[in-house]
């Protein structure tokens, strides 16, 4: 009987351990009843709370609960710091409110058609009638608010008190809807759900639940699990995990870790957690790891890891600015660090819409007519929330008073939160629609084309910022094919040797990573991580993401920072021991270039500088390393140099950009190259350094009115992206006129019509010499349709000799390399197919095909 149990159990209690009858409690459970287990439960209520201690089967429903609470609440202050003129706002508020509804709608149907419904045929309780009406309230409550949203927009943007006065009554309706919907769950949670469990045996309630939560559409179910889990401690979410595992099938378990996984993946769940969650729950990781390792469609898979990183980094803006206290004014460093974590983050979303609005738009529009007009207006729209964000920080650190503060603070908090909405679905819209059409539409030669183009047109400042970011936001695995996909689209460049000597590091090559990455260890993912990292000129900063990197456990992270640090203290000793060496009295006299107005400046014919550099060849200094060459019979190794000596103050040193005599401190140059090691102060000069060309070139850089051709291995002006033929390495030949490099030359260089290139003063000879065919190829030095026109004119008025005008000739076009049979002229013969004079003879019909006619013998 129910006494002799009670009796039982109190003396299995005494002896067992609180695990054991945690376990106990549970076998009971899963073998009694409902209400035979209710009964025990009132005799002991002890029991029920070891059984919790193991299982809770209606967890997944009192934990939706919780994430919608917590977004009711944030909306609630979302509409209260809500600024109602911007549209922008209001559009990322809609978007909250219909996914919310969404939610609440599947979450609804669930309680109402099974939960309640099932609950009525045993127990007859007026509560479940009036919970059910209150759902049909609620669907109400969620209508009137997005018509309320619609309201405000519909009020003209410069009636700025008819929207905020409608901003009030939307403010006040949030309130009602959140204190509606918490009194709801409050009263789902203290007397529905404990019927359930009256009522029904712990298998049962889990049958319930599964069909609760499957009312939640499947492509709606990873949206919902990511947004469910990012509203939970972590103790909550591995006791939801822990009780899915219990009481799911196999099959909804194993779509429970790959939603979770594919979530981090995205960048939608932190990967702190997820790594937190998995040590509790080991058994995610059986079914998440082919997940997290599997999603590779090539350079392309690029494109979501940087949407990854800018997720995250959006989350990280979004809590700090909530942060704030909204009562007393924010500490002024925490606020410069806020906004210059806003402004890099707006650097990266802004070469990301650029490469997409210059270069994947237009290659799409081609094929999908009509795509591109629908995402110009977000990347407009991002773009002004951007800027309004840092001009409401740049206020707040200039800001005056306790009110203005906080008046800045409330637009801060709102835009902070816009701008994640907006983003988020910004992303995900490309994701779904977008990007799966890139890979539709185009073969996969195509697409590593498309991502060559977008990092063609990358400045080398930009992923000296974007490479130790990106590395920081991914795990070991994605770092590793990160590096692979980068040089497969650069396999024809420099950019290798380029990220090798930015990094300054021979640890490892990246191309072993590259070629180990299937059966790569985690000390040799952690050693490609330290590489990107090495490269930062701040220590400390190097050493504080290395201590981030998550991808690394503590002893290696430990490991790798005293490497770190013991390295840089090797280059340091090897400096000091290079700096010993002598110097003679011509060496260390400043060298001058005569300037317009008679004036001396310090520089040679070369470039203008305020220092020599010392050639690691031959220990020698020299003003350039141009200078070196034509002095020496050896070339310098530009990239080798470590020292120069200041030409204000003769201090021989480590070379940069300015002196590191503190009686000195000159800067040597308005421009300065870490990685060329090249210095030039002439103002009318602009000048980059190329990533993939791995050499400084003159202009205003990549993107601007230049981008570097991945086949070509080549930097041309950006006129000339969509016109000009690829050659492979077309740039590392030799010039066809003089023989001299291309790659390396420090003239221009022009680029022929046929892809071909040679200097622009050895083209300029050879085309005065009548010559405009390529010496390479024999095509058409440029366009030469008006050239053409002159020799139609010149044929039309010097027609054949009567006795040849049936004559016929064989030729072939050098243009088009196409042969053909056109009538025969003495000077010059024109192809039929392109309607160019470029042509070569290969037999001529005197008679034009006239077998009767016999061969003439009269002289031409």
């Amino acid at each position: 009987g129910l006494k002799e149990r009670r009796v039982f159990l109190e003396d299995v209690e005494r002896y067992a351990s609180e695990e054991e009858f945690s376990k106990i409690a549970c076998y009971i459970a899963h073998g009694m009843d409902g209400e035979s287990w209710g009964r025990l439960c009132e005799a002991m209520p002890k029991l029920r709370v070891a059984a919790q201690k193991r299982f809770t089967p209606l967890v997944e429903i009192t934990m939706i609960h919780k994430a919608i609470r917590r977004d009711l609440a944030e909306l609630v202050y979302y509409t209260q710091d809500l600024n109602a003129q911007d549209d922008i706002q209001l559009n990322a508020l809609l978007t909250r409110l219909r996914f919310l509804h969404r939610v609440h709608s599947c979450h609804a149907d669930g309680e109402e058609n099974v939960l309640l419904n099932e609950l009525r045929k045993r127990a007859h309780s007026d509560q479940t009638e009036k919970l059910c009406s209150d759902h049909d309230e609620e669907v109400k409550l969620f209508t009137t608010l997005i018509a309320k949203v619609e309201q405000v927009k519909k009020q003209p943007p410069s009636d700025e008190a008819a929207r905020e006065r409608e901003r009030k009554v939307l403010h006040d309706a949030v309130k009602e809807v959140s204190s509606h919907l918490s009194a709801h769950m409050d009263e789902e949670e203290r007397h529905i759900l404990p019927l359930v469990g009256q009522y029904f045996s712990v298998q049962d309630q889990d049958l319930l639940a599964r069909q609760v939560m499957a009312k939640v559409p499947a492509e709606f179910g990873q949206e919902v699990i990511s947004w469910m889990m990012s509203a939970l401690t972590t103790d909550e979410q591995e006791k939801l995990v822990k009780n899915m595992l219990r009481a799911a099938p196999h099959e909804e378990f194993k779509n429970l870790a790959i939603n979770i996984a594919l979530s981090v993946q995205e960048g939608s769940f932190d990967r702190e957690r997820w790594n937190e969650l998995v040590l509790r729950v080991p058994e995610l990781e059986s079914y998440s790891h082919s997940v997290l390792s599997s999603k590779d469609e090539g350079p392309v898979s690029e494109v979501y890891r940087i949407h990854k990183a800018i997720r995250i980094e959006l989350r990280t803006i979004r809590r700090q600015s909530e942060a704030f206290s909204r009562e007393d004014p924010p500490n002024p460093r925490e606020v410069a660090l806020l906004a210059r974590k806003v402004a890099f983050v707006q650097r990266m979303v802004l070469d990301h819409s650029k490469a997409e609005d210059n270069i994947v738009m237009p290659a799409l529009e081609k094929r999908v007519p009509g795509i591109a007009s629908q995402y110009e207006e977000d990347h407009c729209g991002e773009r002004m929330l951007f800027e309004r964000l840092l001009e409401d920080l740049s206020s707040l650190q200039c800001a005056s008073d306790e009110q203005e503060c906080r008046h800045l603070l409330k637009s801060i908090r709102a835009l902070s939160r816009a701008l994640e909405d907006d983003m988020k679905h910004h992303l995900k819209e490309e994701e779904q629609n977008l990007w799966p059409l890139l890979v539709e539409k185009f073969t996969p030669q195509e697409q590593s084309d498309i991502v060559a183009s977008i990092f063609g047109q990358m400045p080398a400042e930009r992923l000296r910022e974007m490479l130790p970011w990106m590395i920081r936001t991914l795990s070991g695995e994605e770092k590793s094919t990160m590096i692979s996909h980068l040089l497969e689209v650069t396999k024809s460049t420099m950019f290798e040797k380029w990220l090798h000597t930015w990094l300054l590091t021979d640890s490892i090559s990246v191309k072993e990573v590259v070629e180990e990455k299937n059966s790569i260890s985690s000390e040799r993912m952690a050693a490609t991580s330290l590489i990107l990292l090495q490269g930062k000129e701040d220590m400390e900063r190097a050493i504080r993401a290395i201590a981030k990197d998550t991808s690394l456990t503590l002893d290696e992270r430990t490991q790798y920072i005293q490497n770190l640090m013991l390295d840089s203290m090797k280059k340091s000793d090897a400096v000091k021991t290079a700096l010993t060496g002598e110097v003679s009295e011509a060496e260390m006299e400043p060298v001058y270039r005569s300037v317009e107005g008679g004036s001396k400046v310090l520089g040679c014919k070369h470039y203008l500088r305020g220092c020599k550099i010392r050639a690691n060849c031959c220990g020698k200094f020299f003003a350039c390393r141009l200078c070196h060459d034509e002095a020496t019979s050896h070339a310098i190794d530009r990239y080798a140099t470590k020292e120069m000596l200041c030409m204000h103050c003769g201090k021989i040193q480590v070379v940069g950009k300015s002196c590191s005599n503190m009686e000195c401190g000159k800067t040597m140059a308005e421009y300065y190259c870490s990685v060329c090691k090249l210095f030039d102060d002439d103002p009318k000069k602009s000048i980059y350094h190329c990533h993939s060309c791995n050499v400084c070139r003159v202009g205003k850089g990549l993107g601007i009115d230049f981008f570097h051709c991945m086949k070509c291995n080549a930097c041309m002006n950006i006129k000339h992206t969509k016109k000009h033929k690829c050659i492979e390495k077309v740039m590392e030949s030799d010039c066809p006129i003089c023989n001299h490099s291309l790659f390396m030359s420090t003239t221009r260089i022009k680029y022929l019509h046929c892809g071909h290139l040679m200097h622009l003063d050895c083209y300029k000879d050879y085309a005065k010499a009548e010559f405009r065919r390529c010496p390479m190829c024999h095509k058409s030095l440029a366009d030469m349709t008006k050239y053409y026109e002159r020799l139609d004119r010149l044929l039309a008025g010097q027609r054949m000799p009567q006795r040849y005008s049936s004559a016929r000739c064989e030729l072939k076009c050098d243009d088009c390399q196409k042969t053909g049979v056109v009538p025969f002229h003495f000077l010059y013969n024109k192809c039929q197919s392109c309607g160019s004079f470029n042509t070569r003879v290969l037999s001529i019909d005197p008679n034009g095909g006239d077998p009767g006619a016999g061969p003439s013998t009269a002289p031409p």
